[in-house]
């Protein structure tokens, strides 16, 4: 019984999990710019990269880097 709560709790978490990275943007191996902030680094690898150009600052709410 104990473990069907756990997987109840489990799977309610990756539920919850899902919907906080639904407005997200998940880019692999962006080097930091030297001397640049990481919203900077961010809108230079969407212009040129990506080729979105009409980014501004109040369009990134958070930036997050995982080293693995």
């Amino acid at each position: 019984m104990m473990q069907n709560r756990v997987n109840q709790f489990e799977l309610k978490l990756d539920d919850i999990e899902r919907e906080g990275r639904g407005d997200s943007l998940f880019l692999n191996d962006v080097k930091q710019i030297p001397l640049q902030s990481a919203g900077g680094t961010m809108k230079r690898v969407l212009f040129v990269k990506v080729v979105l150009t009409n980014i501004k600052d109040s369009d990134i709410v958070s930036i997050q880097r995982f080293t693995f």
